[in-house]
């Protein structure tokens, strides 16, 4: 069976207690039940907002979820919870470098570290010209009551560049702040970090610890 943790899913594992740990990594191996990915309809409005600047797109998924009548207790906490999260979107203040930016999609979704399949799944790749270089850059949407800490925020984000790192083409440079983890409930954006060489270091360490508990699970 294949190593592998979702972008969220290492977020958490990367502060856990080892006890924690070994839970994340128990359910990844054998989830409870097969369900639909939540917040589908609030993370795919997120995306058009992003792209095309327009209210109307919020407000159109809100009177969707609101016309809904969901049948479980995890479906009526999905329609809640979406709402509040596209409501929270629409306050936050996302900067001109990256409004600005061409927004385009990749159809690659994985990272393949120390033995561990990363499922990044970006929500959106950004693309501008500066001085005649192309960069690029990566959104990536985080819809959890539970907010994330400044440590998380960055990690995710960092990810995504060691991520866009890996794909990008040749004359191709990553911007570390076009790399974001937009935590959508609490209205924070997180950059990248600059230090490369210690995030890999890092990053090593977490994907080593999955492979051993992989084995223990």
């Amino acid at each position: 069976m294949t190593k592998n943790l979702s972008l969220n899913q290492l977020i958490k594992f990367s502060v856990a207690s080892e006890r924690k740990k070994l839970s994340i990594i128990r359910q990844q191996k054998k989830p409870r039940t097969v369900q639909v990915a939540p917040y589908r309809t609030a993370r795919a409005a997120c995306t058009n907002f992003f792209i095309k600047h327009d209210a109307t797109v919020i407000q159109n998924a809100i009177e969707n979820l609101q016309r809904r009548t969901p049948r479980t207790e995890w479906a009526t906490r999905d329609v809640k919870n979406s709402i509040l999260a596209l409501r929270s979107l629409m306050s936050i203040h996302f900067p001109d470098s990256i409004i600005k930016c061409y927004f385009n999609r990749t159809k690659e979704k994985h990272l393949l570290f120390s033995g561990v399949d990363i499922i990044i799944s970006p929500d959106l790749i950004l693309e501008f010209m500066e001085k005649g270089v192309k960069y690029i850059g990566a959104v990536k949407f985080y819809i959890c009551k539970n907010e994330l800490s400044l440590e998380e925020g960055i990690f995710g984000a960092t990810v995504l560049k060691e991520f866009l790192d890996n794909i990008k083409e040749d004359g191709t440079s990553v911007s570390n702040n076009h790399c974001i983890c937009v935590d959508v409930m609490s209205g924070r954006i997180f950059s990248a970090q600059n230090e490369s060489d210690s995030f890999k270091e890092k990053l090593n360490i977490y994907c080593n610890e999955i492979n051993r508990l992989w084995d223990a699970a």
